[in-house]
């Protein structure tokens, strides 16, 4: 969530502009529609990971562990296509 809210970078060290952008994230996180709309849209990137690993022949269980798995997940979620 935070990375398609406010990013894939670190929070800012100010605290006002920490403060601000986990605002940003809190509003959605507390509004019930909201939130279940980002969680809506995030499942399939989420999948498509999944999925990925499992044709890999990675058990689930096994796949949450990895880099590799993490890194497939970002870039799902940001729209990024690997180099």
């Amino acid at each position: 969530m935070k990375m398609r809210v406010i990013g894939p970078g670190p929070l800012p060290r100010a605290p006002k502009l920490a403060a601000a952008r986990c605002d940003k994230l809190l509003d959605i996180v507390w509004d019930p529609p909201a939130s279940e709309r980002l969680v809506l849209n995030l499942l399939p990137a989420l999948q498509r990971s999944i999925e990925a690993e499992r044709t890999a022949g990675t058990p689930l269980s096994e796949m949450v562990r990895t880099r590799r798995f993490a890194e497939r997940v970002r870039r799902e979620v940001l729209g990024v296509t690997p180099r």
